[in-house]
């Protein structure tokens, strides 16, 4: 009788184990996208803060 409970209690927590694991893959892919949008979005402002304005109406 021990034995049952015990495989019951281990298939419990190695699904939840899989669970955790799914999540903290998650939530590095969304960090990892975070920063990628970041620096993308870093670039940009820097790219159009060293434009020069003048050059860029002229061209309209």
């Amino acid at each position: 009788m021990p034995e049952v409970s015990m495989v019951t209690i281990m298939f419990y927590l190695l699904c939840k184990l899989q669970e955790f694991h799914c999540l903290v893959k998650i939530c590095f892919v969304v960090g990892w996208s975070k920063a990628i949008a970041l620096l993308t979005v870093s670039y940009q402002v820097i790219k159009a803060g060293l434009l020069n304005p003048v050059k860029s109406l002229r061209s309209e």
